[in-house]
C-alpha cells in the first residue's frame, strides 16, 4: 500500500522502523534482474530522533549480460558481477532482512520500480513478498514542493529560462 505526503506524518506515529531501499537492475523490463540490493533500517523514536539499526548491500550475479547503458548508469559491469554470488544464494539474506523488519515503512526514490523488481525476485524464488506500507520519496517531494508538478517548476526556473 502506498501513502501520499499528506498521510505520511500521521502514519509515522504508528511506525517504529523505516527501511530505505534501493536496487540496481539489468534493465527496466519485467524479466530484468536485481544486480545490487541496498537497504538501511532505522528505528524511529517517539521524540522524533532516529538511529540506524542495520545496513545491507549485496551485489548479485545475474543470469544475463548487463546492457552497456546500464553499465554506464550503475558502474556495474559483467566482469565485476561475475565474481558475485547469484540470486539464489543472496535471496535468503535479503529475505531474512526484510522479515526482520516487517511492519516498517519501506521508502525510496522511485520505490514503485524497486518494489516491482523485488516482487519479481520473490516470484523467481517461489516466495511471497512480505506486505509493507511504502513511500515513494520522489512522489512525496513533488506533492510537497509543487502540487502542479516538478516539470513545471524546472521549466520555469532553470538557468536557461532565467534571462
Amino acid at each position: 500500500m502506498r501513502i501520499c505526503a499528506a498521510e505520511t506524518l500521521n502514519s509515522l506515529t504508528d511506525i517504529e522502523k523505516i527501511l530505505i531501499v534501493d536496487v540496481e537492475t539489468t534493465g527496466l523490463k519485467k524479466d530484468s534482474e536485481i544486480i545490487q540490493f541496498s537497504a538501511i533500517g532505522y528505528h524511529l523514536f517517539p521524540n522524533g530522533s532516529i538511529r540506524e539499526e542495520e545496513r545491507i548491500n549485496y551485489y548479485i550475479n545475474p543470469k544475463q549480460k548487463i546492457p552497456i547503458q546500464v553499465q554506464k548508469l550503475t558502474g556495474l559491469d559483467d566482469y565485476f558481477l561475475s565474481r558475485m554470488e547469484d540470486e539464489e544464494t543472496v535471496f535468503p539474506l535479503i529475505h531474512q532482512f526484510l522479515c526482520r523488519n516487517q511492519g516498517a515503512l519501506l521508502a525510496g526514490y522511485c520505490v514503485d520500480f524497486d518494489i516491482r523488481m523485488i516482487r519479481s525476485m520473490y516470484l523467481r524464488q517461489n516466495m511471497d513478498f512480505p506486505e509493507y506500507v511504502f513511500l515513494d520519496e520522489k512522489k512525496m517531494a513533488k506533492d510537497i514542493l509543487l502540487p502542479d508538478g516538478l516539470e513545471q517548476y524546472i521549466g520555469t526556473h532553470s538557468p536557461s529560462s532565467a534571462k
